[in-house]
């Protein structure tokens, strides 16, 4: 079985692999690049024998995953991770507030009648991602691993082609050896950039635009605890708070052959956008 997620992750369901070695960890499952999903959380929780890869296990500094719709921060109690958003600075969201030709309106999420503590967070992620690893690395059953995932391997050892079994993976650890980890389950968590999608889809990719991100400081929104839309041309624009002093400004810039990042850090460097604290872009 092959599932495409989202977040670019994939599992393949394999038979029981051979009789390990020293160098091969026999586990139930090998995720690896385990970013933020909360199927790989219930299966960590769930008593199960994992090793969990991670390429870097330093605070990222990202600038996607920073705003959990009601429904989200809901998954998270259920699965008991709700206090993964405390003690990070994170802000409650309740709704939007949304502008269009002088005229705006705040639109409430629909919460009446949940407990107190249900709302929108939103965080820096590299906090979260990190809250969610400790939850992760506390479990006895997982094993965190520092390592560069080289290949998916087959029942046999040997570099996965397609048809065959996924019985685990080849990957290069901290202190510089290649291991292999064999599990009945391999997941593939690595993200926008992820090295294996070629081997398991063929997706059509293009990057038409960029979002432009803006970290403000102490700014004060109309609406306290509420993201901000602004329906502008030629694209909208977003506002919405990541902390307790600070929020994040986006909004949508066509490519059109201009090297955009070039250009913006010239102008934070010369001063001429000195208002701006940070600047980041992300491919869209």
């Amino acid at each position: 079985t092959f599932w495409q997620w989202p977040v670019a992750a994939s599992a393949v369901a394999a038979s029981w692999p051979v009789t390990p070695s020293s160098h091969i960890a026999c586990m139930t499952h090998c995720i690896f690049q385990g970013r933020i999903a909360t199927d790989i959380v219930k299966l960590l929780q769930d008593g199960r024998r994992v090793l969990l890869l991670e390429r870097d296990f330093t605070q990222p500094d990202r600038i996607v995953g920073e705003l959990l719709q009601p429904g989200g921060y809901l998954m998270l109690k259920e699965l008991g991770l709700q206090d993964c958003t405390e003690g990070i600075d994170s802000t409650k969201v309740f709704g939007y507030a949304i502008y269009k030709n002088g005229k705006y309106a705040a639109v409430t999420y629909p919460i009446k009648g949940y407990s107190d503590d249900v709302a929108g967070r939103s965080f820096h992620h590299g906090r979260f991602v990190q809250q969610l690893r400790q939850r992760a690395a506390a479990q006895p059953t997982v094993t965190c691993r520092e390592a560069t995932v080289k290949r998916l391997i087959n029942d046999a050892g040997g570099e996965w082609e397609e048809g065959q079994p996924v019985s685990g993976v080849q990957y290069k650890a901290a202190d510089g050896t290649v291991r292999e980890a064999r599990a009945h389950l391999t997941v593939c968590c690595d993200g926008m950039y992820s090295t294996f999608r070629k081997q398991l889809a063929k997706p059509d990719i293009h990057h038409p635009s960029f979002f432009v991100g803006l970290l403000l400081r102490d700014v004060q929104l109309p609406y306290a605890n509420y993201g901000h839309v602004i329906l502008a041309e030629p694209s909208p624009v977003l506002f919405y708070p990541i902390s307790s002093s600070e929020v994040h400004h986006w909004c949508v810039v066509e490519k059109h052959g201009t090297p955009i990042c070039r250009q913006l850090g010239y102008l934070v460097h010369t001063g001429q956008c000195n208002c701006w604290q940070t600047v980041s872009t992300c491919a869209w």
